[in-house]
């Protein structure tokens, strides 16, 4: 018998729903992640301009896929999480997803 077809290693399609049922957001995580380092009185983490657009370069790349610039996605930024960043650091420090990620401050 296959191992794929051995009923002793399949999941039912009930457990695997349930072990799924239970979704939380992006911020929620960042919220727990933060309440814990502050329950272990950990200073809370800080990410410069450069590391900030290594997070969010999927969001940009699909973005600028859609149509939006570099200044409406900044806009984007600001109006909704209060960071300012240029433009042009979006050119500076994005690389396209599976892109070898250059040193901080790097010439491209």
């Amino acid at each position: 018998m296959d191992q794929l077809d051995d009923p002793a290693l399949s999941i039912s399609p009930a457990a695997a729903s349930a072990a799924h049922a239970e979704l939380y957001s992006g911020e929620q995580v960042a919220a727990a992640g933060a309440a814990l380092r502050i329950a272990l009185g950990i200073m809370p983490e800080f990410f410069d301009t450069h590391q900030l657009i290594e997070k969010l370069s999927d969001e940009i790349e699909q973005l600028r896929f859609s149509g939006r610039t570099n200044e409406e996605i900044c806009s984007i930024i600001a109006r909704e999480a209060g960071i300012e960043i240029a433009p042009a650091a979006i050119d500076r420090f994005y690389a396209s997803p599976g892109a070898t990620p250059r040193a901080s401050g790097a010439p491209e």
